[in-house]
């Protein structure tokens, strides 16, 4: 009868081995099929593509509703994303190999019709996010050529009218103050962003920012650090790499 029961116990556990194969061989195939999908189709006769290009789409609600929520995942995300994690978000197993595969094309069709930016790292952001980058980069490499020391920077900041309801006139030209090591002058300025009535959450969250730059006012290591993490973060949420960053 034990040996029976043994037998018996082999079997189920053969055939619970066979059924995940199968299951997974599923799976895989299926991945297959979505990842070689095609991205037109005929309507009258025609050849009518499924995913458009974005220059010839009014907007997104031209796109299928499987790639809308893709869309949807990347720009809310902090930054560029992997795969893996919009996965995660759909509620695919990654574990399961092969199931990211057909996302990772519906991704990288995305990308090649202009509504995804697919950076060298394999990461995903939002053409917007890139072209925000390449305006800041543009920018700064302007302001560089026009402002060749800090000083002339804090110089030309600091002598702006003051502007009431222009909030990040004061906050910048306090900042410029305290990193060349005029506390008095940073401190004045971060009272006038303190002054403004905070009509909107950006700006309560601004004013709690200047407290916090108006408490170190005086140590411009402290200044430059707080500066440096707010230059790091400000470049990852635009999918820009991190560079070394010194005020001298």
């Amino acid at each position: 009868m034990t040996k029976q029961l043994q037998e018996v116990q082999v079997e189920r556990e053969e055939l619970a081995l066979a059924e995940r194969v199968l299951n997974r061989s599923a799976e895989q195939a299926q991945a297959d099929v979505e990842a070689a999908a095609p991205v037109s189709a005929q309507v009258a006769g025609r050849a009518v593509l499924l995913i458009p290009y974005r220059s010839d789409a009014a907007d997104e609600g031209a796109l299928p509703g499987d790639y809308r929520k893709i869309l949807a995942i990347v720009r809310e995300a902090d930054g560029p994303v992997q795969v893996r994690a919009v996965g995660e978000r759909l509620g695919l197993d990654a574990a399961v190999r092969g199931r990211l595969e057909p996302l990772r094309a519906k991704m990288t069709k995305l990308a090649d019709h202009g509504w995804l930016h697919k950076r060298p790292d394999g990461r995903f952001t939002t053409p917007l996010a890139l072209e925000l980058s390449r305006q800041a980069a543009a920018n700064v490499t302007a302001l560089r050529e026009k402002f060749s020391a800090l000083p002339d920077v804090a110089r030309y900041l600091t002598s702006r009218p003051v502007r009431r309801g222009f909030l990040w006139d004061s906050f910048d030209s306090g900042i410029a103050a305290a990193l060349v090591g005029d506390p008095d002058a940073a401190r004045d300025h971060f009272e006038r962003v303190l002054r403004e009535d905070a009509l909107a959450p950006w700006m309560v969250e601004a004013q709690e920012k200047t407290r916090d730059l108006h408490a170190i006012a005086a140590d411009r290591n402290a200044v430059t650090a707080w500066v440096t993490r707010a230059v790091d973060s400000c470049r990852s949420k635009l999918g820009l790499d991190p560079v070394p960053f010194a005020i001298s």
